[in-house]
């Protein structure tokens, strides 16, 4: 008679270090530079329009520097005011611009906010 070999049944561990589900995704630190990982910081912003319209300015600023690094057209041609000189009404065409233009024009390092302003309500300059 042959004996089985039975199989180790393999599980997401390895040496230690969960694998499962996320591929590390989970635990990557955010591009914009805040404490925190993606997945807590800019990535609910990304992906729910509920959350881009509760954040700040400064949390759309970060956004927006962690959508160039994770290569998101999507989130810019969203996140572009229609009055910005950059929006485009072709949006087929300028997703494609973005695609194939944007990325190589300059290194993301660091996103540094130097200083808020707001502009004021009231019409004190009339």
């Amino acid at each position: 008679t042959k004996k089985k070999k039975k199989k180790k049944k393999r599980d997401n561990v390895n040496n230690n270090v969960f694998l499962g589900g996320f591929g590390g995704a989970a635990f990557e630190a955010c591009p914009c530079g805040a404490p925190g990982t993606y997945s807590s910081c800019c990535s609910p912003i990304h992906k729910d329009v509920q959350m881009f319209r509760k954040a700040t300015p400064k949390e759309i600023v970060r956004a927006r520097y962690a959508a160039y690094s994770r290569k998101l057209p999507e989130f810019l041609m969203m996140s572009t005011h229609p009055n910005n000189e950059a929006f485009n009404p072709d949006l087929r065409a300028w997703k494609e611009s973005i695609k194939l233009n944007m990325y190589d024009k300059f290194d993301l390092n660091k996103c540094v906010i130097v200083e808020e302003k707001y502009g004021t309500t009231n019409n004190d300059d009339e």
